[in-house]
C-alpha cells in the first residue's frame, strides 16, 4: 500500500487529513533532529520539497535510525524501520552498498524508497528496484577548485565522471590559495555568466546541487551557516538567514581534495 499511499498524500494532499504517513529517515548520525536545513545537509531533499509545498502535515510522523552509510548496520536499519516501525516511506541510505542490499526487501513489500545519495549504475534497473525514485537532470557544471596539484587530482576526476554522463562543463576556474575581494568578485562574475540562473536565484533553490569536500572532517561541514570568526558569534536571526543558502549544499569528507563545485 506504500506507494499509493504516498501518491495521494503527494498529489491530493487533503487525504493527508485521513491518512496518516510514516516516514522513515535514514541517518548517519546518532541522534537527528526534525530541521529541514541538517536533513537537506544529510540528502533527503524530498522533506525540503515536502515543506515547501505545505505537506508536512499532523498526520505525517517521522521515524529515524541511524547508519546510513553502513552496509550491514545500514540494511538492519531500514528492516527495522519497516517491521518495527511500520513506516510507509524511506528516505536516506545514503550509500550504495545499503540501497542495493535494502532495495529487493523494500520490493516486496513495495515501500517507496528516495535514497539520498546512492550512485551505484545498478539502482538503475527497475525490474529489481521498481520502487526506488532517482533524479538529478544534470546538464552542466562549474568547477571552481583551488590551483595546485592535490586538488586537481579531485577536480579531473569530478570533470571525467560527470563528462562520461553527457553533463557539459561549462567553466572551470583554478583560483591560487589567497584571493582580493576583487578577485572573488571576477570570479563570481564568470560563474554567474557561465549558470546564471543559480546566482539569479540566490543559490537557494532546488534546481542544482553545491557540493564542498575536503581532506578532513570540520564543523564547516557539520553546520557551515556559523560565524567562523573566531569571537564573532552569529546571532540566531542571521543564522535563520544563511540556512537559507545552504538547502541544497551536500560535503564530502576523507577526499584527497578540497573544492567547491556547482550543478547546474
Amino acid at each position: 500500500m506504500g506507494v499509493w499511499q504516498l501518491f495521494f498524500a503527494v498529489f491530493f494532499p487533503s487525504t493527508l487529513l485521513a491518512i496518516e504517513i510514516r516516514i522513515g529517515v535514514l541517518s548517519s548520525r546518532d541522534e537527528f533532529e526534525l530541521d529541514f536545513f541538517r536533513l537537506a545537509h544529510e540528502g533527503p531533499q524530498v522533506l525540503l520539497a515536502l515543506d515547501d509545498f505545505g505537506f508536512i502535515h499532523e498526520n505525517m510522523s517521522f521515524v529515524y535510525r541511524k547508519y546510513g552509510c553502513e552496509a550491514i548496520r545500514g540494511f538492519d536499519s531500514i528492516m527495522r524501520l519497516k517491521e518495527v516501525d511500520n513506516i510507509d516511506v524511506i528516505i536516506g541510505g545514503l550509500c550504495s552498498a545499503v540501497c542495493i542490499s535494502a532495495g529487493p526487501p523494500l520490493r516486496y513489500w513495495n515501500v517507496p524508497f528516495f535514497p539520498a545519495s546512492c550512485s551505484d549504475p545498478a539502482l538503475g534497473d527497475k525490474e529489481q528496484f521498481p520502487t526506488l525514485a532517482r533524479f538529478y537532470g544534470w546538464k552542466s557544471f562549474v568547477i571552481f577548485s583551488e590551483d595546485n596539484y592535490i586538488c586537481d587530482y579531485g577536480a579531473r576526476d569530478i570533470d571525467e565522471k560527470l563528462t562520461e554522463g553527457n553533463i557539459t562543463l561549462a567553466e572551470w576556474i583554478r583560483a591560487p590559495p589567497i584571493l582580493s575581494d576583487a578577485k572573488i568578485v571576477e570570479y563570481l562574475l564568470r560563474l554567474r555568466q557561465r549558470g546564471p540562473s543559480e546566482f539569479c536565484r540566490m543559490m537557494t533553490t532546488d534546481d542544482y546541487l553545491y557540493i564542498y569536500y575536503s581532506l578532513l572532517t570540520s564543523d564547516f561541514i557539520v553546520e557551515p551557516w556559523k560565524s567562523r570568526t573566531p569571537g564573532v558569534p552569529a546571532t540566531k536571526e542571521e543564522i535563520i538567514v544563511r540556512k537559507r543558502a545552504f538547502r541544497v549544499f551536500r560535503s564530502v569528507s576523507g577526499c584527497i581534495a578540497m573544492h567547491w563545485v556547482l550543478l547546474k
